[in-house]
């Protein structure tokens, strides 16, 4: 129903929905807002005037190459070909017999969807007895029977009711203000610029006031104290939309050069706007690309880079916040504190990684000499390179590398000693391994406790 509304509303104002604009165009478009596009030709081109929320914001050039005009001069020149054209006379561009008819009737059909609010003035007796002030609502309510059971023991009732009837007053007063408009409309009143702006913004502020008496909790159907209404909200963003498309063309009619500025305004806006779009996407894809990189490595569960990972995660959570939230100066900061925190991780991941690399090099050096060496000699070696080689795959920290790099160390020159001779020597490089395999058995004696 609401599409067929707003179908029938923008095709009596002489607006077209547009199928698809092209990707470059309806990149200026947010994926939350809803446009329309008045196709035309002036100068030899084709052209659309696109609009939101009633409001024309772009002018694109169609065809082969499309593009939306940011030359504030091309702009204005198109826009005056186009209004000569088209609106003749300032008068032309006013609301037609039928749109003032469609207006009237979305009004009527919002008033009719007030009926309920009649039955619940009735329960809480504000039909008969002021309510203005708390003193009178609870006095109203006192002389209500069914208001005064429900405000005993329930604190805060008496301010739901005063808040119905303050609310519903001021829609009162808003209604009638939209009324009066399409009066003077269908009156041919020249006031016809004030007359469509106050009818936009009350429609407006319409809607906002009767979401608001729909969110009090006299209706919570859980209480069911008083019956939903049922707002026709549907028929109130009807007329501001109408009023507000109907007021574009009147003022595009009477100034085209004027109208040209706004657009240029609005087009510089959407286009910085795209660019920081583009920025938080390409930030979002990049970002959890490094993410997914790092992720991935041997290293990435060390505990020197554990929070180096948690803190990146935090920043780019930040950064999809922030991009979400519009909040640009917050993202770009985000995005910044990220690329220096990722480069910061990524340089110690190589560091790791050469450290493990060289280390796995140690191991495989020492292995391959050991090899050499008869089975029945340097038990206590070959018994360390047994836990060292069980090790390698456990390594969790930088500590445990340096860890496993000096109990290699020592057996490379428990191996490289070999055969030299001197028992002095031999009886050295005994102590030595055996230092070596006490070292290693309480370093990942300690290293497993922690883990």
């Amino acid at each position: 129903m609401r599409q067929f509304a707003l179908f029938a509303v923008l095709l009596v104002s002489g607006i077209c929905l547009a199928s698809q604009l092209p990707p470059d165009i309806a990149a200026y478009i947010d994926s939350n807002e809803s446009y329309s596009a008045t196709d035309f030709e002036a100068n030899g081109a084709n052209y659309s005037l696109v609009s939101v929320s009633g409001e024309y914001v772009m002018l694109a050039q169609l065809g082969e190459n499309p593009k939306v005009i940011t030359d504030r001069a091309e702009i204005g020149a198109i826009l005056a070909s186009y209004a000569s054209a088209n609106y003749p006379t300032r008068e032309s561009a006013y609301p037609s017999s039928a749109e003032i008819g469609i207006l009237n009737s979305y009004a009527k059909n919002f008033e009719q969807s007030r009926g309920k609010e009649a039955t619940c003035k009735l329960f809480t007796g504000i039909d008969r007895f002021p309510c203005e002030t708390k003193q009178e609502c609870q006095t109203s309510c006192f002389y209500t029977p069914m208001c005064a059971d429900a405000q005993t023991g329930n604190p805060g009732f008496t301010e739901l009711v005063l808040d119905f009837s303050l609310k519903t007053r001021e829609l009162d007063s808003l209604v009638s203000e939209m009324s009066a408009g399409i009066a003077r409309l269908s009156a041919g009143d020249s006031a016809v610029v004030s007359t469509l702006a106050s009818l936009a913004s009350a429609s407006g502020s319409a809607q906002q006031t009767s979401n608001s008496i729909s969110g009090n909790r006299l209706f919570d159907p859980q209480d069911t104290f008083c019956y939903p209404i049922g707002y026709d909200s549907d028929s109130l963003s009807s007329i501001r939309l109408l009023s507000s498309s109907l007021l574009s063309r009147v003022n595009l009619a009477s100034n085209p050069q004027a109208t040209a500025s706004s657009i240029y305004s609005e087009t510089v806006w959407r286009q910085a706007l795209t660019d920081r779009k583009e920025m938080c996407a390409k930030a979002e894809s990049d970002s959890g690309q490094m993410l997914g990189e790092l992720s991935s490595m041997f290293v990435s569960n060390f505990t020197e880079l554990v929070p180096r990972i948690s803190n990146l995660m935090a920043l780019r959570s930040s950064i999809l916040a922030s991009c979400s939230a519009r909040n640009f100066e917050d993202a770009n900061a985000s995005i910044e504190d990220f690329k220096l925190h990722e480069a910061g991780a990524r340089s110690f991941v190589n560091n790791l990684s050469a450290e493990y690399s060289n280390l796995v090099s140690l191991y495989v050096e020492v292995s391959s000499k050991l090899e050499k060496i008869p089975a029945d000699r340097l038990p206590e070696v070959r018994e360390s390179m047994k836990l060292v080689e069980r090790e390698l795959a456990m390594v969790r920290s930088l500590e445990d590398i340096l860890t496993l790099r000096a109990v290699l160390e020592e057996n490379k020159v428990r191996v490289a000693g070999y055969g030299s001779g001197s028992p002095g020597i031999m009886l050295l490089l005994l102590l030595a391994a055996a230092a070596a395999l006490g070292l290693l058995y309480f370093a990942f004696r300690k290293r497993r406790k922690r883990y």
